[in-house]
Parts: structure tokens; sequence; C-alpha cells
């Protein structure tokens, strides 16, 4: 029976992606797999779906069988340690089980509501995404107390990494449109002024001062800057298929392992990816200097003349790729 159920969630999973390649909304096919943990439940059951965004609040539902009044609710809650199970499942990055909500002291936000709603139980899991980043969550809700057995919990956690993967494969395509479609306009218009291709930049910081400062200084450089908010999102970017000239990482942002691990991720990616790395602080004398460029020493918050040495620094890096790409062009 367990394996049937298994079978079924990896069988709604396959239908969402599918859908996705033929152009339905995520919701469309995230709904999918909502209705299959649904009708995996034996009591009169609502699952949902709640998709968090950078600034750490709900921002989308997919509840088909919820009343609207309650959807609002929900996307209202608030993710923290004493709200409704999705926002501590959230919150604590792990399962949470109110098995009796009428019981429940520690869901304090939102608790009367769903009772009002006839709603008696509530289980929630995390959505994570291959790089450990919480997406949402997936809860179900139950007409009468009920308490997880294991093999119900082993369900509800295979039926978040299911949500996962459909989230993932949505993100990764909307993505790779949208840059396809930017790095083929860069290029017409490079062709058009009669000029040479522009060259790529991939931005790693998630400070947005220093988003904005590095795409005016990579303007003035002529080059396309892409800005990516972390490690994860760099990495989808670099495998969409695009031309990428430079991966720049911000070290002092990103967290030194971080940042060494993307960049490993990316040369085994991209063998011919160019790579810089800027610090935030002192320089640190066990950074590895192998296969990428390395400038220490820049504090972009506080040195007025690190812009200047940063743009030397890419010049000379975006030279020497293209004076590599020739070179290789000419020996074949």
């Amino acid at each position: 029976m367990q394996a049937n159920k298994i079978i079924a969630l990896l069988d709604a999973e396959h239908a969402a992606v599918a859908s996705l390649v033929a152009g339905a909304a995520l919701p469309c096919a995230l709904e999918k797999i909502v209705r299959e943990a649904e009708v995996q439940s034996d009591d009169d059951v609502a699952a949902c779906i709640l998709l968090q965004d950078d600034a750490d609040r709900f921002v989308s539902l997919v509840a088909p069988n919820f009343p609207a009044a309650y959807r609002a609710i929900l996307l209202a809650s608030g993710i923290g340690p004493r709200g409704s199970p999705f926002g501590i499942a959230c919150f604590l990055g792990a399962p949470v089980f109110s098995g009796d909500i009428g019981h429940d002291q520690s869901w304090t936000n939102g608790r009367g509501a769903a009772l009002s709603h006839g709603y008696r139980a509530c289980w929630a899991a995390p959505i994570f995404s291959a790089r450990g980043i919480i997406l949402g969550v997936l809860g179900m809700m139950f007409s009468s107390p009920r308490h997880p057995t294991q093999a119900e919990s082993d369900l509800l956690t295979l039926a978040a990494r299911t949500s996962a993967h459909v989230i993932e494969r949505h993100e990764y395509a909307e993505m790779r449109i949208a840059l396809l479609s930017c790095e083929a306009n860069v290029r017409k218009l490079a062709v058009a002024a009669a000029q040479p291709v522009v060259k790529t930049v991939l931005v790693t910081t998630g400070d947005g001062m220093l988003q904005t400062t590095l795409q005016h200084a990579l303007g003035r450089l002529a080059c396309c800057a892409l800005q990516a908010g972390n490690a994860e999102r760099a990495m989808i970017i670099l495998s969409c298929g695009i031309e990428i000239d430079l991966l720049l990482i911000h070290v002092a942002h990103a967290g030194e392992l971080d940042a060494l691990e993307l960049a490993r991720q990316a040369k085994r990616l991209l063998p011919g990816l160019q790579i810089m790395f800027m610090s935030g602080g002192q320089a640190d004398a066990k950074a590895p200097v192998c296969a990428a460029e390395l400038v220490f020493g820049m504090d972009p918050l506080s040195r007025a003349n690190w812009i200047d040495a940063l743009q030397r620094k890419l010049g000379e890096l975006l030279a020497g790729n293209q004076e590599s790409g020739q070179a290789q062009a000419s020996s074949t």
C-alpha cells in the first residue's frame, strides 16, 4: 500500500513537470501534487503549498479545496516560532505536526480561524531546494484530531520533495528563457552597431547596494551584468546554456566556504570560465588562487578607490579571456 502511494506521488510529479514543459503556470503544475496528497488521505483533508520569497513572507498559495477566506488567512500568517504550523515549519526548517489544534498552545497566530473553519489537525513540511534553501511549505489539514504515523510522515516529506523538484524546474525554465532572450538582444545590438560582442559577467552577491554599484562599473567596461543573489541562483544561471565570460563572487557576503564551493562547481560546469573573488575585508592568505584570480583587501563600502581597482582587474581578465579564445580559434 505504501509503495503504491509513493508511486502515485512520483507520477504526480512527472505529470506536473510535463505540464510545465507544455507551458502550464506553476500553480497549475503544483496543484497535481496537492490533489494527489489529498487523495492519499483517509480523512476530509485539504492540502496546500505556500511559496516564500527573499523577504521571508508567504506570497503564493495552491489550495484548491480551501475556503477563500481561509486562503487569505494563511497567506497573511507570519513565519516564526509562535505562528501556525506552516510558519513554524518554515522558521525551523523541519516538519511540524499539530495533531490536535484545539489543545495546541504553540499555535498562537490563526488557531481560532482554523478551528472556526472546521480544521482540527495540521501537518506541515518545509520544501527545500537542492542546496537546502527553503522554497515554501507543504501542509495538510484534517477535520478531526490526527497524529501521523511514520509512514504518513514519510509520505508528507516525499510530497514536499516532489514539490521542490517542480518549483526548481519552473524557476530554471523561466530564468533560462529570460537569459537567452537577454543574451540574444545584447548580441544583436552589438552586431547591428558593428561592435565587438559584449562580454557577460555574472555577479554573485546578496548586497543590493553592491549589485547596483557593480552594475554601473561593468557598464563602463561595456559589459553585460547578470545578477545572482546567492550561489544557488548563480548555478542555475551558469547551467542555462548562455555564454558567461566571467564569474565575480563577493566572498565577504557569500561566506568563504559557499564562495569556494560555487567556484568549484562553476569550473566543473564551465572549465574555461574566468572567476574572480572580491573580498570585503582583510586578505585571507588561505584563500586558493588555483584556476581563478583573487582580489584581496577591497572594502566596497568604505574605500573610495576600490571601483577603479576592480575595473582594472576586470578589464585584464576579460582581455586575457578574449586573447585565449582567439588563440584557441587560430590553433584549430
